[in-house]
């Protein structure tokens, strides 16, 4: 803590160092804020490391969870393009397993708050409702890598983004239960 605050945890994906974040830090002017740099693109790799969506999720889920207290806030923003390998992965699953690990190590503090950046390409989520908890109903990474494998269709954009709309309202009333905000924000 630094004056009552609360430890400011910064994460950003590939290509980027932490050098990223020197001005949002700069201008916090705080010291406690601590940036994760995922391995490799200039920041240092274990021993033996492949660079597979599997370890970028183990390694940044083993940090999240090794901070030492709650966390009050997780801002999860991931969305790459239609055409992307393992866009699902990236856009929905990886975002859905880091907020489901820390929320059954109870990391996810009474008050915390989780938000998703979502699209207005995922607006048509309740017409695709069927079809949306279906795959939501996969209870892991690799059920729901597998799901989308066998779905024609599903490993895009939109239907990463109607993911995200049906998992928050999917999941609202069993994260308030625990006393969790959860919402996704739809830029246009």
């Amino acid at each position: 803590c630094h004056d009552g605050l609360m430890t400011v945890f910064l994460v950003h994906g590939n290509p980027e160092t932490d050098a990223l974040w020197d001005p949002l830090v700069d201008a916090l002017g705080r010291i406690d804020v601590i940036r994760l740099s995922p391995p490799g693109f200039g920041a240092p790799t274990p021993d033996g490391w492949a660079g597979t969506y599997l370890e970028y999720r183990d390694w940044l889920v083993g940090e999240l969870v090794a901070i030492d207290g709650p966390i009050d806030t997780i801002f999860s923003c991931a969305g790459v393009a239609d055409g992307t390998p393992g866009i699902m992965l990236i856009n929905f699953i990886s975002q859905r397993h880091a907020i489901e690990r820390l929320r059954d190590a109870g990391q996810l503090a009474t008050g915390a708050a989780v938000v998703m950046i979502s699209s207005i390409a995922g607006v048509m989520w309740q017409q695709q409702l069927p079809t949306v908890l279906d795959f939501l109903a996969q209870p892991d990474w690799d059920a729901m890598a597998k799901w989308i494998a066998e779905h024609d269709g599903t490993e895009t954009y939109g239907f990463s983004k109607m993911a995200i709309n049906a998992y928050v309202a999917h999941q609202g009333f069993p994260l308030l239960q625990r006393g969790v905000r959860i919402n996704a924000v739809l830029p246009g």
